[in-house]
């Protein structure tokens, strides 16, 4: 497990979502308040892009932008079908400001 640099603090107002590059990983990166989530970005159930999709922050959620499936951006986990396979969450840690995510290479 390694930490990798994502993101500047600046770069995401809160209420804001973004697709980011982690090594290998092409990641959703979102920030509600002053909180940073960041979920595998192609939703398991048709593929569509969650960046493209709508940041629900009163309920820590992601909609897919294809067919409305919805994920928790803390665990990953299906909150609405179509969708009911998981993605993956990664941890987030803000070190100054940085936005750092622990991610396998």
């Amino acid at each position: 497990m390694s930490k990798v640099r994502i993101a500047s603090t600046s770069e995401l107002a809160a209420g804001d979502m973004t697709s980011v590059q982690a090594g290998e990983h092409e990641l959703l990166l979102a920030r509600v308040g002053e909180e940073y989530f960041a979920l595998d970005n192609l939703c398991t159930h048709a593929e569509g892009w969650l960046d493209m999709g709508y940041l629900l922050a009163e309920s820590c959620e992601v909609r897919c932008p294809l067919h409305e499936g919805r994920f928790d951006l803390r665990t990953g986990q299906p909150t609405n079908e179509p969708a009911t396979e998981p993605v993956n969450a990664y941890r987030t840690e803000v070190v100054g400001g940085d936005v750092f995510v622990e991610i396998d290479e």
